[in-house]
């Protein structure tokens, strides 16, 4: 347990879903990082892994969902979420519609 820096560096993503930030976004992504560090070892638990946090920071700086709607996210749930978000496509691009909603373009 606990919030682990850089454990799957140079692992290639079942799937991605890209999205460009803007200085306000950016503070959000580093607030919510802060949160999960502050955790210390509870940062990441068996009901509570490294999927939930990713989707908890994308939620946090773009407003989309890539959770599922059980207790906590595996990271097979996220992969699917993702591909979903991305018309099915294992890639794809987040871009905000102007009323909130979001719209997903895949690459």
């Amino acid at each position: 347990s606990g919030l682990y820096t850089n454990l799957e560096a140079g692992r290639a993503a079942d799937a991605t879903r890209t999205y460009e930030m803007s200085a306000s976004d950016l503070k959000k992504f580093n607030e919510i990082i802060d949160k999960y560090q502050q955790k210390g070892k509870d940062a990441w638990t068996y009901t509570d892994p490294c999927s939930d946090f990713a989707a908890d920071v994308w939620s946090t700086v773009t407003g989309e969902n890539l959770g599922s709607f059980w207790i906590w996210d595996t990271p097979s749930d996220l992969v699917e979420s993702i591909k979903k978000a991305n018309g099915g496509k294992s890639n794809g691009t987040y871009e905000p519609k102007n009323s909130g909603e979001s719209s997903s373009l895949p690459e």
